[in-house]
């Protein structure tokens, strides 16, 4: 009987090296996961920083753009101001009237971007001078209508 319990009690330190052995690759185990971990970690806090600095090159090359186009437009010259003057005036310096264009109410109300009325586009020319006039039908076929200042020279 002592073999039997000789043997007994080596199988149960086999079974108990055994065990051993399986405890002892758990942290192995858990150590490559770790690592692992880790590793995915680093990976991704690398692909966010790589991101944010391409987020950040487009962001200044944006700015850097948008600072350029208001320097050029700062840089243009201002528009010279229109002066309107009377048909009356510009009929008296000899231009003629050359073409007479009917405006509808719509198109005349997002020119004057306000509610208009219909209105008439005056070409009046002398040589290779110009005028367009721009007044409402109502003004068109009233008798004060060369007092209109509705008028502006290309020269």
């Amino acid at each position: 009987m002592s073999k039997l319990l000789i043997a007994v009690a080596l199988g149960l330190s086999l079974v108990a090296g055994s065990a051993y052995a399986e405890d002892a690759a758990k942290p192995a185990d858990k150590a490559a996961a770790d690592k692992a971990a880790t590793d995915k970690a680093v990976a991704d806090k690398a692909a966010a920083d790589k991101l944010a600095a391409e987020k950040a090159q487009a962001e200044k090359a944006l700015a850097d753009k948008v600072a350029a186009e208001r320097a050029a437009a700062a840089a243009k010259p201002a528009p010279a101001i229109l002066k309107r003057v009377k048909m009356r005036t510009l009929m008296s310096q000899g231009y003629e009237i050359k073409a007479v264009s009917f405006v509808p109410q719509d198109a005349s109300s997002r020119v004057s971007k306000t509610l208009d009325k219909d209105a008439a586009l005056i070409t009046l020319q002398k040589g290779s001078a110009a005028a367009t006039c721009f007044i409402t039908l109502e003004e068109y076929v009233s008798p004060g209508m060369t007092d209109i200042e509705w008028c502006i020279e290309q020269k």
